[in-house]
């Protein structure tokens, strides 16, 4: 088993690139990984295209589980394809209009990438991963009157940067 904290990159599911953080724990068979976790992107303060005093807020909270696999083992290196799935709720507010409100949505997507590990003090990684996604749905955010302002990308990027320990 291991636990893995992270921190995260994120470009398109905001409308601008984002850091974020996460947790999780992993379960080992063989070459093999699968993971169950957690991760939040956290406010990000946004600004309407169509109205200069309009602001918006965006968060994400997700859980994720997934599968990896180590191709290469070459103590102390680790390299291998993941491949996961989450799902979690992102939510909006607005600020600066005659009707401020908010609003949530459901957040699915499906996600494919690679991880890299050292280990470099034995039981503690050092973890590096990239991926992209891609939503099962596009929660549009949008205020009456001003349309939508947001609406997730197609495909999603992420990177990740943690340390993971195996006991």
């Amino acid at each position: 088993m291991a636990l893995f904290v992270r921190a995260l990159a994120d470009v398109g599911s905001f409308p601008a690139p984002t850091l974020g953080f996460g947790a999780a724990l992993s379960l080992f068979v063989g070459r093999y990984r699968l993971e169950a976790g957690i991760s939040y992107l956290p406010t990000r303060a946004f600004a309407f295209p169509t109205l200069d005093t309009a602001t918006g807020n965006i968060d994400l909270t997700l859980a994720h589980v997934g599968a990896c696999a180590a191709f290469l083992q070459r103590r102390p290196f680790e390299l291998g394809p993941c491949v996961s799935f989450e799902a979690g709720r992102i939510q909006s507010a607005s600020a600066g209009i005659s009707s401020p409100g908010q609003g949530a949505a459901a957040w699915l997507a499906f996600s494919a990438g690679g991880r890299f590990a050292w280990t470099f003090a034995r039981p503690v990684s050092l973890v590096v991963g990239v991926g992209a996604g891609v939503p099962v749905v596009h929660p549009e955010l949008a205020v009456s009157g001003l349309g939508a302002v947001h609406r997730a990308s197609p495909v999603i990027g992420r990177a990740e940067l943690g340390f993971e320990v195996r006991f």
